[in-house]
């Protein structure tokens, strides 16, 4: 600091302790106790001194930068003024110094507040700030307000609600409260409201660090405990317990910064996993230089094939897993540096490698370890060339129980595996729960279903080649044969939205209570090309359907939403089922034309005619699509007549 600013900030700290003392002074003055009895009043000078040199030093009031705006400079003033008046009674209540006359003890602040105004004006007119300037101080800014929080502020009230009564409860032994403590406690509820304001506690703003989060916190603490202890000493409530007073402020304060601290830990990860539109294209956006998508036979020629190196080296140790990939892959062609082995659940390892460069990528660690699933298989699609490979192994929802009822007698496995089911499986999909439960687990080793690994893929721009199960592994070769899925945001919760044709041939969105795993939606042609369809027309041996989905499906619980579609007027009562692009597809072209003409139902001819097979299905829609052609409102009241009766009595369900 050069020494003429030093100097200047001496001077200004003695001018300033010399009118603060001159205040006290002329205050005391006016009553003519100074001269006669100053020996009865050494603590308040005392105590008054050392409130001014605290707050002094915590503002750092005597900083020349900040009075160069004279707005600013006389609101800086008031605000360290009432911060030593705060401080002051603060001091004086906890050390019971209650003799002083409170019209006195007021009056001396004010009368330094308007000297101190008066000092700085004349000052600043008479050549200051040219010499405030010119000591190369900062001006402290204005700040803007954020946006108040108000679930913060009623979880605040509660909060303090909860720590001034537990406090109660252990002094007195009864949650009833007393008149006297009854104000204190609308006193305190005041403080804490005005200090949490004045402080900007309860506002929306960025934040460096945690520092820099709980700073408004511990600030609202301190102006709660002197504005509490100014308003004790002016309504004289001397013999209220400070235990109880104090006691509660302070657990009130640890409790807050347990909390934020807890937010801050668990919400303090890597960015969330990309499961919408928007933030795949930007994921990819780098790939669309690429024209169209090579085959391997058409990239360059291989100079050295990888599958000696991967059987006597890489995958010395998993023959299985070896001969599965040589049966899926024509190995001959993958050239054996553009493929790489890894056993990471780091997206460093995967990084460093070169985009576009490997024909064949092997990671042969657990996907359950990696917190977001999305961006580990948008990195490894964004290193492999077009048409390369990626193998993966994944601990499913079915491989994981069959491995624990392995380990443990069926007996112990019955009472665990429900236990470790919730753990690790529901918890992460829980608000608020979730947070705690990767706080724990650091996002590893939880559980995902079969649907859910093959969905992502897919969602993701592979295309699933093969999958098999080994020890109590399931492993899976997915090609890279397209971009990423930018058509719609996959479905995740309960409630899910799908694509259906539906009337002129249009897509609607039909609402439905979710039924299958997350990802499945993405996995219809799979599951088509794999299994084909049931006699009823259902895809045959469909995993992505939950225990509980198939509950739902028999009871039409999770048709209930579509009454939403309903009265929007997208369905009609009866009609034709709506059905996806997919399985629109497989129909005849004749039908398709008479399917569009009409709104899809919520009762469908399914019901009346009950056909067992696909084929049965749309011959049984050709009919009722012709009929209600010729006479729609008579088709109609005859197939929901006949369909309502086999639901009641036929016990034809959906399946």
């Amino acid at each position: 600091m050069p020494k003429s600013r030093a100097k200047y900030i001496v001077y200004f700290f003695l001018a300033d302790l010399i009118l603060f003392n001159l205040s006290i002074y002329m205050a005391a003055s006016l009553k003519n106790w100074w001269f006669a009895s100053y020996s009865q009043y050494p603590d308040f000078l005392l105590i008054a001194n050392i409130s001014f040199l605290i707050v002094g030093a915590f503002v750092k009031k005597y900083t020349p930068g900040l009075y160069i705006n004279k707005k600013y400079g006389l609101w800086f003033l008031l605000r360290t003024t009432v911060g030593v008046l705060y401080l002051n009674a603060f001091i004086m209540v906890l050390f019971k110094v209650y003799y002083l006359s409170r019209i006195h003890f007021l009056f001396s602040f004010v009368l330094y507040q308007a000297l101190l105004f008066a000092v700085y004006l004349a000052f600043y007119h008479l050549g200051g700030e040219r010499l405030l300037k010119s000591l190369n101080g900062v001006k402290e800014r204005w700040f803007e307000h954020g946006k108040l929080n108000y679930r913060f502020i009623i979880l605040d009230f509660f909060l303090f609600l909860g720590s001034y009564y537990l406090i109660y409860y252990i002094r007195y032994n009864t949650f009833a409260l007393q008149p006297e403590h009854e104000r204190m406690l609308i006193l305190l509820v005041g403080t804490g409201a005005i200090a949490g304001f004045s402080t900007r506690k309860f506002e929306i703003l960025p934040y460096k660090n945690f520092f820099y989060k709980i700073s408004p916190i511990f600030k609202s603490y301190l102006v709660m405990f002197a504005l509490t202890g100014l308003s004790m000493f002016f309504l004289g409530w001397y013999e209220l317990s400070h235990k109880l007073i104090f006691g509660s402020i302070s657990m009130f304060f640890g409790l807050e910064i347990a909390g934020v601290f807890f937010l801050y830990i668990t919400r303090k990860q890597m960015p969330a996993d990309i499961e919408e539109v928007a933030e795949m294209e930007k994921s990819w956006r780098s790939e669309k230089a690429i024209a169209h998508f090579l085959s391997l036979e058409e990239s360059d020629a291989v100079v050295r094939s990888v599958k000696e190196r991967l059987q006597n080296q890489y995958l010395t140790a998993y023959p299985e897993l070896f001969e599965f990939i040589a049966q899926n892959i024509d190995l001959q062609k993958v050239d054996e540096q553009k493929s790489v082995v890894l056993n990471t659940h780091t997206s460093f390892n995967l990084e460093v490698i070169n985009d576009n460069s490997k024909q064949l990528l092997i990671n042969l660690h657990k996907l359950n370890d990696f917190r977001r699933v999305n961006r580990y298989f948008l990195i490894v699609h964004r290193k492999l060339l077009p048409g390369g490979y990626f193998v993966g192994q994944a601990h499913t929802l079915k491989t994981h129980k069959d491995w624990m009822y392995e380990k443990f007698p069926t007996f112990i496995a019955n009472l665990l595996y429900p236990l470790d089911f919730f753990f690790r499986r529901v918890c992460p999909k829980l608000p608020y729960i979730k947070n705690i439960y990767f706080l724990i687990t650091r996002g590893q080793n939880r559980l995902i279903s079969r649907a859910e690994v093959l969905g992502r893929l897919h969602f993701c721009g592979f295309k699933v080649i093969a999958e098999k199960e080994m020890n109590n592994r399931l492993y899976y070769i997915a090609r890279k044969i397209r971009f990423p899925s930018i058509d719609r945001n996959p479905s995740y919760g309960p409630l899910i939205k799908l694509r259906r044709i539906g009337l002129d041939g249009r897509l609607i969105y039909v609402y439905k209570f979710r039924t299958m795993h997350p990802y499945s939606e993405y996995l219809q042609d799979y599951v088509y090309e794999k299994n084909k369809l049931e006699q009823n027309g259902k895809f045959a041996n469909d995993f992505r359907i939950t225990t509980w989905g198939k509950w739902m499906r028999r009871l039409w619980i999770d048709e209930l939403p579509q009454l939403y579609n309903f009265l929007r007027g997208d369905l009609s009562l009866i009609g034709v089922r709506a059905l996806s692009p997919h399985y629109f597809s497989l129909y005849p072209d004749d039908v398709k034309e008479m399917r569009i003409k009409f709104k899809p139902g919520l009762v469908p001819p399914y019901y009346a005619d009950m056909p067992n097979s696909f084929e049965e299905i749309v011959e049984s829609e050709r009919r009722y699509l012709l009929k209600k052609m010729q006479s729609p409102f008579l088709t109609d009241c005859q197939y929901f007549t006949k369909a309502m009766f086999n639901i009641l009595f036929r016990n034809a369900r959906s399946r």
